[in-house]
């Protein structure tokens, strides 16, 4: 009969039944484990693949990537992921989770791939119309940088700083503390002896005049080439977006929507991307790359501690920075740092001494979460392609948005690491700008110090944690903070 309903037959309704009850049963093993024991993660991953592989259930698809990404098994989350959208293409989480994992991890063609599918099955996605607009503007974004390093050649090694900022009060602590920092003796103006220096500010088109108009700002171009790449208002203005077209979906074990999670992305994709652009246009022209945050303060002499490591040997120079109050801080370097023209000028070993008077203590193991200590990376653009797991992240550092460099497949982890998000609550000393990391040009073999994997938000993050906010992204989020990067000052 026409529009009759087919039920299943007996035996399918108890097949179906005692599938459910046999992947529940693993499902509550494997959150047991994944609680109480989260150094034993394989074992409650190997009962979610069986669960996985029982029902196909898209939610399980969500909790299983989020369990690869914390034993840093990539390629496996990709391939869950990937059959899930395709079983689900609506099912909201498993959408986030596949943009979010291929942003990290996917190829360039992969991302580009997802994203139109996306489109395709709602054209008014937004996180996707984001991410598609910075993939447009890529290519062009990378051959102007190259354009401009080629176009300043004078037998110097080029040296490339790119920071992305945005809004007039981020803008103006940008100016005020992180170029002020820049323009200190040993840092710009001695640099400048040894390298041409190419500084590309991302920033929209309001905060490009704003920053042109500042006295402080102008004296950069003494010693670089100062360039901006435009984002567009409807880029930088992605909250309201976000919220009208994720701020419906609940997320399981949170109290934000999606709409929360998409926007930290959005603005971990924007940071990210500036720091690719850079570091493409410096593999093509040989050049050195610093990709910078608006509130990171270098102290006097971190630049070139940088480059004599380079010219050392060194394939990357990683600089880890500690949190600290951000009124403090600025009181301190203001009263005591701050010469009559506006430049800082912060000694090495003062460094020190701000570090242990004023460090407070949610830096400090027993403050009831681990320290947060977000890294940041100087690169040699080397011409031979990159290969890293280096990702712009807290302790862990950025999102794949443009594919480049590209990542390789990690070793499984036998640990499990929850949220660390240190996020951008104050100010920050580097007690460490020394260890090397990367890759070597020579042969081009990887030789990397493996850190720990993402915590992205999910709805599938066991119920005992309480993990951090995910992902951070540093630099223009809090105008309460910035880092004082030391270069190579081991507080120990």
């Amino acid at each position: 009969m026409s529009g009759q309903v087919v039920r299943p037959d007996l035996r399918s309704r108890l097949w179906r039944r005692a599938r459910d009850f046999v992947a529940r049963r693993l499902l509550r093993e494997a959150n047991r484990i994944w609680s109480d024991e989260p150094h034993e993660i394989d074992r409650a991953i190997e009962k979610v693949e069986q669960a996985w592989s029982l029902t196909r259930d898209p939610e399980i698809a969500v909790q299983l990537s989020t369990m690869y990404d914390q034993a840093n098994q990539n390629p496996q989350a990709l391939v869950v992921l990937r059959e899930a959208f395709r079983r689900n293409p609506r099912h909201a989480l498993v959408r986030h989770h596949a943009a979010i994992t291929l942003l990290r991890h996917g190829t360039a063609a992969d991302v580009r791939d997802f994203f139109d599918s996306v489109l395709k099955v709602d054209r008014n996605d937004a996180f996707a119309q984001f991410v598609v607009s910075l993939l447009d503007g890529y290519d062009g974004w990378v051959d102007e940088l190259v354009s401009s390093i080629r176009g300043q050649q004078d037998g110097r090694q080029p040296f490339v700083i790119s920071c992305p900022v945005w809004g007039q009060p981020f803008a103006d602590d940008f100016v005020r503390y992180s170029c002020a920092a820049l323009l200190s003796p040993n840092n710009l103006p001695k640099l400048a002896e040894r390298c041409s220096i190419h500084i590309v500010i991302f920033t929209t088109a309001a905060t490009e005049s704003h920053l042109r108009a500042d006295p402080l700002f102008a004296r950069l171009s003494e010693y670089a080439t100062v360039g901006f790449v435009r984002y567009s208002d409807a880029q930088v203005n992605y909250r309201q977006a976000m919220e009208a077209h994720y701020g419906h979906e609940i997320v399981p074990h949170s109290a934000h929507s999606l709409a929360y999670y998409y926007e930290r992305n959005c603005k971990f994709a924007l940071m990210s991307c500036a720091h690719y652009v850079a570091l493409a246009a410096g593999r093509t022209t040989d050049a050195l790359v610093s990709c910078q945050v608006a509130d990171t303060l270098l102290n006097d002499g971190a630049l070139t501690f940088m480059v004599d490591r380079m010219a050392g040997g060194a394939a990357a120079v990683l600089v880890n920075c500690i949190q600290m109050d951000g009124a403090v801080l600025r009181s301190v370097l203001d009263d005591g740092f701050r010469h009559s023209d506006g430049v800082i000028q912060i000694p090495s070993e003062s460094c020190v001494k701000i570090l242990s008077e004023h460090l407070p203590p949610y830096n400090l193991a027993g403050a009831g979460n681990l320290p947060q200590i977000p890294l940041r990376v100087c690169w040699r653009g080397f011409r031979t392609k990159a290969s890293s797991d280096c990702q712009w992240r807290t302790v862990r550092c950025p999102s794949n948005l443009p594919a480049e460099p590209s990542h390789s497949p990690s070793p499984r982890r036998r640990s499990g690491y929850g949220g660390t998000g240190a996020g951008c609550e104050g100010y920050s000393i580097a007690h460490r700008c020394a260890w090397a990391a990367g890759y070597r040009a020579k042969n081009g073999r990887k030789r990397r110090r493996k850190l720990p994997p993402s915590s992205m938000p999910s709805s599938s993050r066991r119920p005992a944690s309480k993990s951090g906010a995910g992902p951070g992204v540093h630099g223009v989020c809090d105008r309460r903070t910035a880092r004082l990067c030391g270069g190579g000052i081991p507080l120990l």
